[in-house]
């Protein structure tokens, strides 16, 4: 039976000129001025960082990165948003997970359905 291969990568470079077109944005926001509000991304860990503080602010954030992420052309479900902790200066800090690829448990799934 010939095997394929099925590649699911986040493109790094519209990943990160989305987050700072993002920032830019957050930064010109009538709503948004004065406040400590960051995006950040770590490409060794696969993950962002979204600090903003209160509750509606980050969910405010995290729809416009989502806005950001899909005019740049990068699937928006690629994000495995995390709960909200609390930070320092009483802020709240979310971390989301990049997903490459699928989990093993869906790999099996795919494979089985193939060989029906």
């Amino acid at each position: 039976m010939p095997s394929f291969d099925v590649i699911s990568k986040v493109n790094q470079q519209e990943l990160t000129n989305a987050i700072s077109n993002c920032n830019r944005e957050i930064s010109t926001r009538f709503d948004f001025k004065g406040l400590h509000i960051v995006i950040e991304a770590n490409q060794k860990e696969n993950t962002i960082t979204v600090v903003a503080p209160d509750d509606l602010k980050l969910k405010q954030v995290n729809e416009l990165l989502q806005t950001h992420l899909v005019r740049r052309k990068v699937d928006p479900r690629v994000l495995e948003v995390k709960n909200s902790e609390g930070a320092s200066g009483g802020s709240i800090r979310q971390v989301s997970e990049l997903k490459e690829g699928i989990s093993q448990e869906n790999a099996k799934k795919v494979i089985a359905d193939i060989k029906k």
